[in-house]
């Protein structure tokens, strides 16, 4: 079986979206000062590292997170095609369609914008995907429920 890496450690190097900053630890206790325990408090943004994006982030009446069943977030057709794109590409519909199995229920994009992680660019001109092609998906890849943009090389 193989495997693929779908995220980055978040850590105080993780990019924020918008330049802002995407993670914050503070430590509230710690033993080695008398505490009864290490903890720590995590402040991170909802577009900080893996994350998924719902209807809600772009429909004030769409769907969020919480209403989804856990059924829906099982899949049992995944498929990652690598589809390499540049700074600002609109991508739309093309022959590396063809490869995609009509029955996946769970498609993830690489893109290979990777290299940008730590660089502005990153947010303000990553590639995008046309409406013509999720009409497309929908019509032609009935079961595809998520669609993801890789951005990791591992």
């Amino acid at each position: 079986m193989n495997y693929t890496w779908l995220s980055h450690e978040i850590g105080s190097a993780t990019p924020g979206y918008g330049g802002h900053s995407a993670f914050e630890k503070k430590k509230l206790k710690d033993i080695s000062k008398g505490d009864s325990c290490n903890q720590v408090e995590w402040l991170f943004n909802n577009h900080a590292g893996t994350h998924v994006d719902c209807p809600f982030h772009f429909d004030q009446n769409g769907k969020k997170v919480s209403d989804y069943r856990e059924s829906e977030w099982v899949f049992c057709a995944p498929q990652l095609v690598d589809l390499p794109a540049e700074a600002g590409q609109i991508v739309g519909k093309g022959d590396w369609l063809e490869s995609i199995h009509k029955n996946t229920d769970i498609l993830f994009l690489r893109t290979g914008f990777e290299k940008f992680r730590q660089q502005s660019i990153y947010w303000e001109a990553n590639p995008g995907f046309s409406p013509e092609l999720g009409f497309w998906m929908r019509e032609y890849l009935p079961q595809l429920r998520v669609l993801g943009i890789i951005v990791t090389g591992k």
